[in-house]
């Protein structure tokens, strides 16, 4: 096994893609910043688009990408109060619509102590919503290499746990898919071609959609207004019966839970007939008459050929509470 490292390499560099074909929607790379010493004096943002991501040397791996409204901006070996002076530099953005935060790591890698970690988490929370007032802001659950030493293991936990606890946060993406390359620490290739996936359907930048049912695939859920996320399994199908599902807006991603024994997108059409017919006046009828049909997105999360209709909505109600989906933080209603 390797030896644990205690900063993050600076050899890390990008990968490299040939140009787009003709025609082609124009193809752009994560803005790596300059390797220094002198980060704070050194480093800056200009923002332009309405979706950012923020964070340290592993964004440069994110392989290209073509959303017109995607900005991401890789500063190598950043900590939480390197964002916060970043930002400070910053006049408020009012046009960015949302930010997302991949940065912790190198507080662990480092050891820096929990209490001083803690603060530099809070002091860059505090001025993220200053700079964006209009955006909805997310802080990444640090993936980390099991192959770290236990002291920086420890560490990342517990800032995770900070993290889950005070933040609106964005679960990590399944251990067991996570690899990261040689060092222990930089991503390997899939690994940030999977989390460009993620955040793509998760914050609405270019989500698949099947069908007029809205179905996407999805390794995590998140309910940002309970602040609770799961991690899912499989993907199930459209065509998945016998299952437990998800409604979402994605407008404002709230969510709903349901069960169904046929198959999933036959459920979500009469979900649909029922907003745009107008005779719903549940929760979720009224939501989507508000934001509109066509924010409906829909998606599995559990199923089992042999559940009977109690076990099925037994499976229901603990993924309700599991998500916290219960109006006002969902868009299920309260249990009769």
């Amino acid at each position: 096994m390797t030896s644990s490292p205690t900063s993050e390499a600076s050899t890390s560099q990008p990968t490299r893609v040939s140009a787009p074909a003709p025609g082609s929607p124009e193809l752009k790379q994560p803005h790596r910043h300059s390797t220094t010493t002198r980060k704070i004096q050194a480093w800056s943002l200009v923002t332009r688009k309405k979706t950012i991501i923020l964070g340290d040397s592993n964004l440069s791996r994110i392989p290209s990408f073509s959303h017109p409204n995607l900005q991401i901006d890789s500063f190598p070996g950043a900590k939480f109060h390197h964002i916060t002076a970043i930002l400070l530099k910053l006049a408020p953005c009012h046009n960015t619509t949302q930010v997302i935060i991949s940065i912790g790591l190198n507080n662990g890698l480092s050891e820096t102590s929990l209490t001083t970690s803690t603060k530099q988490l809070q002091a860059m929370w505090k001025q993220t919503t200053t700079t964006f007032p209009n955006a909805t802001i997310y802080i990444h659950i640090i993936n980390f290499s099991d192959r770290l030493k236990p002291k920086q293991q420890t560490l990342l936990t517990a800032i995770n746990n900070t993290i889950a606890l005070k933040y609106n946060f964005i679960p990590e993406i399944n251990p067991l898919l996570f690899r990261v390359n040689d060092d222990d620490i930089h991503w390997t290739t899939e690994t940030a071609e999977m989390l460009l996936r993620y955040w793509k359907e998760q914050f609405n930048l270019e989500a698949p959609r099947i069908s007029e049912v809205g179905f996407i695939c999805l390794p995590h859920i998140f309910n940002p207004f309970s602040k609770l996320g799961a991690n899912l399994r499989r993907a199930l199908q459209p065509t998945t019966k016998n299952a437990v599902y998800a409604v979402r807006c994605r407008a404002c991603h709230k969510l709903y839970v349901g069960e169904t024994r046929h198959e999933i997108s036959l459920r979500i059409k009469q979900h649909l007939y029922r907003i745009n017919s107008g005779y719903g006046t549940s929760v979720l009828y009224l939501h989507f008459k508000l934001h509109g049909p066509e924010t409906l997105q829909s998606l599995g999360l559990e199923s089992s050929r042999s559940w009977t209709t109690a076990q099925r909505r037994a499976a229901e109600r603990r993924w309700n509470h599991r998500l916290k989906t219960i109006d006002p933080t969902g868009l299920n209603e309260k249990y009769q």
